[in-house]
């Protein structure tokens, strides 16, 4: 699939492709971990006008090889943000069901982690590793979704940060109580032996505040970043029966 699939950055928030990427994005992603489509939007429409020091966010679409003029032949997206002076932030990757099991969704992590190195030299620097993050399903709850998420980071090479739970504003519902996320971290220019207990801390530290506002003091900092865990970089794949 990889060979016949073609991807590219959207820059038009008014393209026909945008209501499918949509589609995709309301139809792949958990209700409660979803931001207002119009921010995503948003950001398209204002990625001509970046300059290095600025978030700079994408959002990359796949379309088999042939069919990328029609706008509903888009069958998977990667909404990710190049956050200065921390690193890569994907956000959210959604793929067709139909054009599951083929590669779309690692093409588009690829994809994505490539063009945040590109932000990262355009700052004059590099960029250090990639997180998102997610909610494990519930007991009792369908874990296909979890698994497959699970096998695409395995596929990218990223890791599971055990011993964290990310206490994470629940933008759909402001009001709600924090979202409960594991966190995963795919290492880029940095080592993965480097990211001890200490470093994975600060990678915690670092998402809670640049993304969540959430600075130390505020007690979903202190929820997530408690004296007496101890934080491990694991294989991915290790986070299928994480329970909290």
């Amino acid at each position: 699939m990889t060979t016949e699939l073609i991807c590219w950055e959207a820059l038009d928030a008014a393209h026909p492709s945008m209501a499918q990427a949509r589609r995709l994005f309301e139809a792949t992603q958990p209700p409660d971990e979803q931001i207002p489509w119009e921010w995503i939007s948003g950001a398209v429409g204002r990625r001509k006008d970046w300059r290095p020091g600025r978030w700079a966010t994408h959002l990359h679409l796949a379309a088999p090889r042939g069919a990328a003029k029609e706008p509903e032949s888009v069958v998977g997206f990667a909404n990710s943000l190049h956050l200065p002076g921390y690193g890569g932030y994907l956000t959210y990757v959604g793929v067709e069901p139909a054009a599951r099991g083929r590669g779309v969704g690692a093409r588009l992590v690829r994809l994505a982690v490539k063009a945040l190195q590109v932000d990262a030299w355009c700052e004059g620097g590099d960029l250090p590793f990639v997180v998102w993050e997610s909610r494990p399903p519930a007991p009792g709850e369908d874990a296909s979704a979890w698994r497959a998420k699970l096998g695409l980071w395995r596929r990218v090479g990223a890791r599971w940060v055990s011993g964290l739970v990310l206490h994470a504003t629940n933008y759909s519902r402001p009001d709600a109580p924090p979202l409960r996320l594991a966190l995963f971290l795919l290492p880029a220019a940095r080592p993965a032996e480097s990211f001890d207990d200490a470093a994975l801390r600060e990678v915690a530290a670092g998402l809670l505040s640049e993304v969540y506002d959430c600075e130390p003091g505020d007690e979903r900092h202190a929820a997530s970043l408690p004296p007496d865990r101890v934080l491990r970089l694991r294989p991915a794949e290790e986070a299928e029966g994480v329970v909290w």
